[in-house]
Parts: structure tokens; C-alpha cells; sequence
């Protein structure tokens, strides 16, 4: 695993500089910060990684503000990025790709909040990926 978060802290460096890890009290680790959607709203983002990782993604939480809730929102809180048959998760991904995935996210939850439509298909073939 030390290779592994070392590419991840590589990835994170390069693409969300302002993004800080940190390791919660029951071991897992996560990043924080925030992100700022093209059209000038600021999200603190938690993007944590759970016990399975890398077979499992980071899950992503808006801390701040509160957000509505939808449905493309998980019960626990941590945001629907993609659905699982798009296969978009692989070992491979890093969490700066996810951290691109949050803030397409964001956008989708902004043009929601003004029309009432979320704007992407649930199963679309974009597939964006953060390479470093």
C-alpha cells in the first residue's frame, strides 16, 4: 500500500493542491478542502477512503454547506459519482479522478437546484479520468 498512497498523494499534489490528507480516529484516511464550481460556489469536500480500498472508491461527502438532499445522494450522505454498472471505478483510479467526478457532480447538483432536472444520464458513456 505505500506505493499506492504514494501515487494517490501524487495525483492529489499535482490536480488539488489545496486538498489536505488527514487520518480519522477509526484509522481510515481522507482528504479535505474545498472545491469551487465554475460558477463561483465553494463546497468543503471530504473524500475518504473506506477499509477496502482500492478494490472499493473513496467516498465523497459535501461538509459544508448543507446540501439537499436527492437521490442521488447515498443515506449515509456521500455522493452518487457514477452508477456501478458504468464500471467506472477501477484499482486504478486515483482519488484526483474522483475529486474531477465531485465536481461534475457539483455542477449536475447546481443546474438541479435551478431547473429541477439533474442534467446527465444516469448511465452515460462520459468517463472522465485525471491522469498525472
Amino acid at each position: 500500500k505505500p506505493k499506492l498512497l504514494q501515487r494517490e498523494q501524487q495525483a492529489m499534489r499535482r490536480f488539488y493542491p489545496n486538498l489536505e490528507m488527514d487520518k480519522a480516529p477509526d484509522g481510515d484516511l481522507y482528504w479535505k478542502g474545498s472545491v469551487t464550481t465554475w460558477i463561483g460556489n465553494e463546497y468543503e469536500i471530504m473524500l475518504r477512503y473506506p477499509h477496502r480500498f482500492p478494490f472499493a472508491p473513496p467516498q465523497a461527502f459535501v461538509m459544508n454547506p448543507k446540501i439537499k438532499q436527492s437521490r442521488h445522494i447515498y443515506p449515509d450522505g456521500h455522493l452518487c459519482l457514477f452508477h456501478t454498472d458504468d464500471k467506472a471505478w477501477s484499482s486504478d483510479t486515483t482519488a484526483a479522478t474522483v475529486m474531477t467526478w465531485v465536481a461534475l457532480w457539483l455542477h449536475c447538483y447546481e443546474a438541479w437546484q435551478e431547473s429541477g432536472v439533474w442534467p446527465r444520464q444516469e448511465a452515460d458513456d462520459l468517463l472522465i479520468t485525471t491522469d498525472y
